[in-house]
């Protein structure tokens, strides 16, 4: 609740007229002349949360680009968050990996997933992030090369025999159709 206050505060009112609201195709806000905005009203928000010394606000305000679907606008914002506190780094490339994710691009999702761990993210949780974009990826392509992948990351990693499994099985059908 704390957030919503803070971000009343930062947009002020808003005077009648003054906004037409979203466009229906893109999510965007519209101005009272009906012409689509450059940035959303979250997008706004999050700008306007930089100005402040609060980065607990900021990273909200990111968080909530995310669960909005504005995803593009999201990674910016992570990415530049990310800048700005570099002790928390890795939160915004797990944050930038769930972007991703959430798109359907797992490969990328996968990269920003091992970077969150490289630079401090929990080796359990990113283990279990990595496996579910590896697997939604596999689904969509049925390509194994992301299990070989997951087992390079994570030798040791909680799904490592299940991905064997899975190259393993690839193996043999492709030996069995020779």
């Amino acid at each position: 609740m704390e957030f919503w206050n803070v971000i009343k505060g930062l947009l002020g009112t808003q005077k009648s007229g003054e906004e037409a609201g979203p466009d229906p195709a893109s999510g965007r806000y519209l101005d009272k002349e009906g012409e689509l905005e450059v940035d959303s009203k979250l997008e706004k928000i999050f700008r306007e949360s930089l100005k402040r010394n609060d980065s607990r606000l900021q990273f909200d305000a990111a968080q909530e680009l995310l669960m909005n679907e504005e995803y593009g606008s999201a990674i910016d914002a992570y990415r530049e968050l990310s800048k700005k506190y570099i002790d928390e780094r890795y939160v915004c490339e797990a944050q930038i990996g769930e972007c991703y994710a959430r798109q359907r691009k797992f490969q990328q999702a996968v990269e920003f997933y091992n970077a969150a761990r490289i630079h401090g993210a929990c080796q359990e949780q990113m283990d279990e992030c990595v496996w579910r974009a590896c697997i939604s990826e596999y689904r969509l392509t049925r390509s194994t090369s992301v299990f070989c992948k997951y087992i390079t990351l994570f030798p040791n990693g909680k799904y490592v025999e299940s991905a064997r499994q899975y190259v393993e099985a690839q193996k043999a059908r492709a030996h069995k159709s020779s």
